[in-house]
């Protein structure tokens, strides 16, 4: 996951699911510290979230979405430099396939996308 608004080189985008906009609550675990945080976008395979971890590309986490109560492991695959009110920008993506993770049917997402 690349960080929102970026595409690669050609402006093809190589994102397997639409993105939304969506703040989902989250908790967040890594090497036994847990901390709360939430999404900022969202798409089938994993997000944008903000959360007071410090880690590295590459590290899996868990994610719980402290909605549905669910978890899911996933890997860091961009982290941001920048930490603001202790939180810092995570891209993840989720290690096994949990299309109603977030509590959005990214196929009916697809299909509206690909109608305009």
């Amino acid at each position: 996951m690349t960080p929102q608004g970026t595409q690669p080189a050609g402006g093809e985008s190589r994102r397997r699911s639409p993105r939304v906009a969506a703040q989902v609550p989250i908790e967040v675990a890594s090497e036994g510290v847990v901390v709360s945080g939430r999404t900022a976008v969202v798409n089938r395979h994993g997000a944008l979230i903000l959360c007071g971890i410090n880690c590295a590309d590459g590290e899996v986490l868990e994610v719980r979405n402290k909605t549905t109560h669910e978890a899911v492991a996933c890997r860091v695959v961009w982290c941001g430099s920048e930490v603001i009110d202790a939180e810092r920008k995570l891209g993840i993506e989720m290690l096994e396939d949990r299309p109603e993770f977030w509590g959005l049917d990214f196929s009916a997402l697809a299909e509206q996308g690909s109608e305009g």
